[in-house]
């Protein structure tokens, strides 16, 4: 008896430190920080169960409807969303409060038909000849950035699978030749992953 109560006492700190161990996932994201999808590794930081960062890769292809990058036209792209986050709650619920970066490259696209400028606007038909490229609208370089503030619900086990859904505002911190959308928008997401 008395080696089993030794045993439990010297195992204590090792107990502490595996419910601490970090935690890891990998997800996939229909808009939010992502814009269209994309695929993302999440992690705690160090020990940290409340501190994390998720990385990933995202296809943006967007319309002239969406309002994610402009409302003419329509965007295509890669992008790397990286973000840093906190988590508040305990054991499987949470809320996410992150903020990030995403860096990437577009191409723009918009709509002519007779003369100088874009006739394409959302609530118009669609014109008849091909659309151009263009960066006239959007970055007006193929490379571009933006940042972007998360708010979210996060359901999520030790192990297995985890569930998260809210809303990024996607914003710029002041105009520039790079900027991927202008002003900001509001973007919901549905995201789901397995932790491990």
């Amino acid at each position: 008896m008395k080696y089993l109560l030794l045993s439990l006492l010297f195992a204590l700190p090792f107990i502490g430190s595996w419910a601490q161990r970090p935690r890891y996932g990998v997800m996939v994201e229909h808009g939010g920080a992502s814009r269209t999808v994309g695929l993302a590794f999440d992690s705690r930081i160090g020990n940290s169960r409340h501190w994390g960062y998720k990385v990933g890769l995202a296809r943006v292809k967007t319309s002239g409807t969406d309002d994610f990058f402009n409302d003419l036209g329509r965007t295509n792209g890669w992008m790397i969303p990286a973000q840093v986050h906190h988590l508040v709650g305990h054991k499987r619920h949470f809320l996410e409060i992150g903020m990030g970066l995403s860096i990437g490259y577009f191409e723009s696209f918009f709509y002519k038909t007779h003369g100088e400028g874009c006739v394409y606007i959302p609530g118009m038909e669609d014109t008849e000849t091909e659309p151009i490229k263009t960066n006239t609208h959007g970055p007006t370089s193929a490379f571009g950035w933006g940042c972007n503030v998360t708010l979210a619900y996060r359901y999520q086990m030790m192990k297995g699978a985890f569930f998260r859904t809210g809303v990024t505002d996607n914003f710029n911190l002041f105009d520039s030749d790079y900027y991927i959308a202008s002003g900001y928008s509001l973007a919901p997401f549905l995201s789901f992953g397995i932790s491990f």
